[in-house]
């Protein structure tokens, strides 16, 4: 098998990892908006993270049609993820949130797409934790 085939067959398997978990993601993150708002009564910031995420990621993985770079969709999901969880975990107990797993999720799916993007997100979400621990 040529060595270029295998490299596009890798590259169009990331995209279809990436953007089928982004889909699923987005759909969880509004139903989860739906949950926490109708039926367990949280009307706070919870939910609208939930839902910022949810419909943020659709229109970032909807753009990625157009302009092809799977590298900025990817961060964008990231830093968006990131960012969501980061603020449920501070409104839902902080270092002791139950969500505070969710920031090692992210951790994992940067050393899936690379090592590189890995060790970066690793980094800056030690230092969130700390910071977290810290308050």
């Amino acid at each position: 098998m040529d060595g270029t085939t295998v490299d596009v067959e890798r590259l169009r398997d990331k995209i279809n990892l990436v953007l089928r978990v982004n889909y699923i993601s987005s759909a969880l993150a509004i139903l989860f908006f739906a949950v926490c708002l109708f039926f367990l009564k949280i009307t706070e910031i919870v939910p609208y993270a939930f839902l910022f995420f949810g419909l943020f990621n659709l229109a970032n993985t909807l753009v990625f049609r157009y302009h092809k770079n799977l590298s900025l969709t990817y961060n964008i999901s990231s830093i968006t993820a990131l960012t969501c969880a980061l603020i449920i975990t501070l409104y839902t107990g902080g270092i002791a949130s139950p969500f505070i797993f969710t920031l090692a999720l992210i951790v994992f799916a940067g050393y899936v797409t690379t090592r590189q993007y890995g060790q970066i997100y690793l980094n800056l979400i030690l230092f969130l934790v700390v910071l977290i621990y810290s308050q």
